[in-house]
């Protein structure tokens, strides 16, 4: 029996283009095909919205479906063309899903002030349309807005301005707790600066620590809080301990009558293991609220030393910045002194009047005036002959 050669597959035809031609595989996959677009599209659902429904139930069996039988596919038949459709098909979903969703940006931003250039824009945007154009469909290209851009402002590298430090200066004052009217903060920033360093000390020594402040907002609110419960704690704690100490002197003596152990002495009761276990479980309630109160001791002077080393911190920074206030007060100061001991600028000197032109002389005056010159004029000659 002759062995029939084997015929060279053809080659595919592009997807979206046409079929990829006859064969047991392709009529299948047709049939499949037609009976899952026959059973969504004919699926009754009663009331408008009956669309929604129908993509998400397609859309969950094609990501089960396709988990499902995408790793049972044999080696020898993987190809490349299922590679391509499974490729076009994730395309096409995700250009749905983008059209979706500027869709529903453009529904949300309908209606609302200043979202104009935005509808514009997404309107705009290009659709991608695999079974006409392909994939590299054309984009419309959207303008962007212009925006006046802002100049920069140049950063002085010298010493800050009178007018940073006190706006730093009230920060910190807010910060601390210190109130401006109650210290009168406001007329120091614009007086006598260091004033405000005392009114902080003396805040911070008369703070008040009478009682729980759990609101507390600056630092004096919360160091008087914490100071409190320190306070709190290490009371509650000692009477803790001194109720244990009673209830555990009561147990002993209990112990020793119920045990008829009088004369044992206490040495020798508290060393025995039978007797300590039956202490603890007879103070046991007793031996851990000294506990609890320990443990919150602990947490309260934690909380505490953090609050005031933030609070030392922060004063620090504000007698360091009224240094530099007073710095740049007393150089403005010397600036301004200087500039008076200086010599007034001159005055301008006015320009002098050209003198009156000389009076015409008449006619009698030019006569007697040539003869004049001509004495004159004999006059010198004859002393040059004398000479």
């Amino acid at each position: 029996m002759e062995q029939q050669p084997k015929e060279t597959p053809k080659k595919p035809a592009g997807k979206g283009r046409g079929s990829k031609g006859s064969g047991a595989r392709d009529m299948h996959a047709r049939a499949i095909s037609s009976a899952i677009f026959g059973f969504v599209k004919n699926y009754k659902i009663d009331g408008p919205d009956n669309v929604l429904p129908r993509i998400n139930g397609l859309l969950r069996a094609t990501n089960s479906l396709i988990g499902e039988l995408v790793p049972d596919v044999k080696e020898g038949h993987l190809t490349h063309s299922l590679a391509d459709d499974l490729f076009y098909s994730a395309m096409v979903l995700e250009n749905e899903a983008k059209e979706t969703l500027k869709n529903f940006m453009i529904k949300s931003a309908k209606g609302k002030p200043g979202q104009e250039d935005k509808i514009v824009s997404l309107k705009k945007l290009y659709k991608m349309n695999p079974g006409q154009e392909g994939f590299l469909a054309k984009v419309e290209h959207v303008e962007p807005r212009a925006y006046a851009r802002r100049k920069s402002v140049a950063v002085s590298s010298g010493e800050p301005s009178e007018r940073r430090i006190r706006t730093r200066l009230q920060q910190l004052i807010t910060e601390i707790g210190v109130e401006g009217d109650e210290a009168g903060c406001e007329g120091a920033l614009n007086g006598e600066v260091d004033a405000l360093t005392e009114t902080i000390d003396e805040a911070v020594a008369e703070v008040d620590d009478s009682k729980e402040n759990k609101s507390a907002r600056n630092l004096l609110d919360r160091l008087g809080h914490f100071q409190y419960k320190v306070k709190n704690a290490k009371e509650e704690k000692e009477s803790a301990e001194q109720d244990l100490k009673e209830n555990e002197s009561s147990f002993k003596k209990q112990y020793k009558k119920d045990n008829n152990w009088e004369n044992v002495p206490d040495e020798v009761l508290d060393g025995h293991s039978g007797y300590i276990t039956a202490q603890t479980e007879a103070c046991k309630s007793v031996a851990k609220k000294v506990a609890s109160w320990d443990k919150t001791l602990r947490s309260s002077e934690k909380a505490l030393a953090e609050v005031q080393a933030d609070l030392n911190k922060r004063i620090e920074n504000f007698k360091s910045l009224v240094e530099q206030l007073n710095k740049v007060r007393a150089a403005k100061k010397r600036k301004s002194v200087g500039g008076k001991s200086k010599s007034p600028p001159k005055k301008k000197k006015a320009k002098a009047k050209a003198p009156p032109p000389p009076p015409q002389p008449s006619s009698s005056e030019s006569s007697s005036s040539g003869e004049d010159e001509d004495n004159s004029g004999s006059s010198s000659s004859g002393s040059d002959d004398e000479e």
